[in-house]
């Protein structure tokens, strides 16, 4: 689970929330601001932290924290 506590911290800076506001089900649609520029600092933080590489195609995973925590485990 310290994986999920990161990416929500990682998720929360980005936005500017309160971290105890993200959830595993939380996506681009559910949380404010949220948008493309924020999906790419989201990816960029994620890389960083977790020391992970993916290609362009997957881009899309980072728009929800499921999609964010499946790329991680896959590392």
């Amino acid at each position: 689970m310290a994986d999920f506590e990161k990416v929500s911290e990682i998720i929360g800076d980005v936005l500017e929330i309160d971290l105890i506001n993200v959830s595993i089900e939380d996506s681009n649609q559910t949380l404010p601001g949220w948008d493309s520029l924020a999906a790419v600092n989201i990816a960029t933080a994620v890389i960083s932290e977790f020391k992970i590489e993916f290609d362009i195609d997957q881009l899309e995973k980072y728009n929800s924290v499921k999609g964010i925590m499946s790329l991680i485990k896959q590392k």
